[in-house]
């Protein structure tokens, strides 16, 4: 059992060459010496332990057979083919392919190294050592040559071959032993129980590290080393986001989502090569999307609550595609849940702007026919019914019907017939009929504008009195009459034509002017970085409406909220100097672009070399 059943791990197999020589492996890493040093001293360690090695471990079986601990099997050694043969195992499920007195048998030795890498990767052979530089041989203007003509399939594919011209074939890497795919993913599996690994190229080099120190706690494997391949895939993840880390068009709190995610992508990234290959890819497609909707919902709460979708991602994380699929669909919910309600607020605001800017412009339309009426009568009193009955008659009629209406038409001209029954001129030109139509008129608008009766009583005996005295030219300011108060109050006078004025204290520049027009043009929904202080940080709003007759724009959050007003002539000012910046958000592969930034670098990197 000691020296044919065991699988050859320093956990099951305490007197074996392996973990004796791993026990070394540990006492050298506090060692200032070379690798290749380290490796010299274990094979010679790995060489005195092998010699008489199958006679050792039968007197140690000897002991526990003699104990009860171990059944007594006898092992045959077949001389014909120098091989150690086994009879019917107790135990089929044991491993007979596993052979660790290799060491005892003359030329079949080997080296510590290869015994390593079949342990560690069945699938390595000399040959795979040899070409591990062939490549280096190629001259960098071929290389880039090559790698621009390939398609974007092949891109992350170039990216690897660059890399792998940057790294040296020297001894001590040649030394090291590769960890193979399962392996390497069931450590990933282990770190992610016990630490976090940040999303970074300063923590993926950590990570390397902490790979390393796992694999040789677990297998007591000497001196692991990471093939070429999972070097790459790592690297290429570490500088993919750098890249999202120094993007501004990003929010920063999606770190946190990176976080989450790293191992799961890391793990992804290394087992399936569709992830590089394959834009589809469930991990690549919630990847993309959390990218996206950090970039549309720039600071806003939203990319902080993308966390909680990559942290149930990260624990229901089972190695398959599933775990990706299942939060794609919940993050596309939550989505588009987020937009429909920004959508809904924004609309809101949009409808109350526009009835404020209808509002505003009946009040100024009306102020200025109640103005040029009121001229028409001389005591203060009708004039005061003009501004007080008439203007917010007028301003309902209009906000109601339109200035093309009956209901307008007619209130107009019963304001005018009642100024002008306070006028000794126009009042002799009136019939008695427009003189009872319009105190009837007078009378019902007073009861809708919700006048007491005995105002309303009050008021047309006044009007009925200043008739009378203009027909017999005895009409002046200061005649004797009723006070009603409702009347006689003083009113706030409307005033909001500076805001309704399109012209600007100063003249536009020819490039502000260009900017003005540019506005005009821009669709609803575009997004405007606006410049808050020198430190240049921003708040980013987006263009909901602007009104041609008052000149002014409506902005809202992202999230729909926070109205904000800015007349179109100031925004152009801001635009010109750069204190408003327009938003251009492209709903692009992301991923796709960054490996074509980073396959940039490399290839200027190798044409410098």
């Amino acid at each position: 059992v000691g020296s044919e059943m065991c699988i050859r791990d320093r956990d099951n197999m305490p007197f074996g060459v392996v973990s004796i020589c791993w026990i070394l492996s540990q006492t050298l890493e506090a060692s200032n010496s070379d690798v290749s040093t380290k490796v010299l001293l274990i094979e010679k360690l790995k060489q005195k332990l092998g010699t008489g090695l199958l006679s050792n471990y039968k007197k140690i079986d000897e002991i526990f057979v003699k104990a009860g601990i171990l059944p007594n099997i006898k092992i045959e050694f077949n001389p014909n083919n120098n091989k150690i043969t086994t009879p019917k195992l107790l135990n089929p499920q044991q491993d007979e392919s596993r052979n660790p007195d290799n060491s005892e048998r003359g030329d079949d030795t080997g080296s510590y190294k290869r015994d390593a890498e079949r342990m560690m990767d069945p699938g390595y052979t000399n040959s795979d050592q040899q070409n591990k530089t062939s490549n280096l041989d190629s001259s960098n203007s071929d290389l880039s040559d090559k790698f621009t003509r390939r398609g974007t399939n092949n891109l992350v594919n170039s990216i690897f071959d660059l890399m792998n011209q940057g790294r040296s074939g020297s001894n001590q890497e040649e030394q090291l032993s590769n960890i193979n795919s399962h392996v390497m993913d069931q450590t990933l599996q282990n770190l992610s129980k016990v630490s976090s690994v940040a999303a970074g190229s300063t923590e993926i080099d950590k990570l390397k590290e902490m790979i390393l120190d796992d694999v040789r706690n677990e297998t007591g494997l000497f001196y692991p080393g990471l093939n070429k391949k999972q070097q790459n895939s790592l690297d290429v993840m570490g500088m993919f986001y750098e890249q999202v880390r120094g993007d501004q068009s990003i929010d920063s709190d999606i770190i946190s989502s990176l976080n989450a995610i790293n191992i799961p992508l890391l793990r992804t990234a290394m087992r399936d090569q569709q992830f590089f290959d394959n834009g589809e890819h469930p991990a690549r497609m919630y990847l993309e999307k959390i990218i996206h909707a950090a970039q549309k919902w720039h600071g806003t709460p939203v990319v902080k609550k993308l966390h909680q979708f990559s942290t149930h991602l990260a624990s229901d994380y089972d190695g398959s595609n599933a775990s990706f699929e299942v939060a794609n669909d919940d993050l596309e919910g939550f989505l588009k849940l987020t937009e429909s309600r920004a959508k809904n607020s924004e609309d809101k605001w949009v409808k109350s702007a526009k009835g404020k800017e209808k509002l505003d412009f009946s009040r100024m339309k009306v102020e200025s026919i109640v103005e040029k009426v009121s001229e028409i009568a001389a005591p203060d009193f009708v004039k005061n019914i003009i501004k007080n009955v008439y203007q917010d008659a007028l301003t309902l009629s209009l906000l109601r019907h339109g200035e093309d209406s009956k209901e307008w038409t007619k209130n107009v001209g019963m304001s005018e017939t009642v100024a002008k029954m306070a006028n000794s001129k126009e009042v002799k030109k009136l019939t008695p009929k427009q003189q009872i139509e319009s105190l009837h008129h007078l009378d019902q608008t007073m009861d809708e504008l919700g006048f007491s009766e005995n105002d309303r009583k009050a008021t047309i005996l006044n009007v009925q009195e200043c008739a009378q005295a203009a027909k017999g030219d005895k009409l002046d300011r200061d005649i004797k009459l009723n006070h009603v108060v409702s009347i006689n109050k003083t009113t706030a006078k409307f005033n909001n034509k500076e805001a309704l004025n399109i012209a600007t204290k100063r003249e536009l520049s020819s490039k502000e002017k260009s900017e003005l027009t540019r506005i005009k043009l821009t669709p609803y929904g575009t997004l405007f970085d606006f410049i808050l202080n020198q430190q240049r940080d921003k708040i980013r709003r987006r263009l909901s409406w602007f009104s041609p007759v008052s000149n002014k724009a409506l902005f809202v959050s992202l999230l729909g909220n926070k109205p904000h007003e800015k007349s179109l002539d100031s925004i152009a000012i801001d635009l010109a100097r750069n204190n408003i910046l327009i938003v251009k958000l492209e709903e692009k592969k992301y991923f796709n672009q960054v490996m074509k930034d980073i396959f940039s670098k490399l290839k200027g990197m190798v044409r410098d070399n």
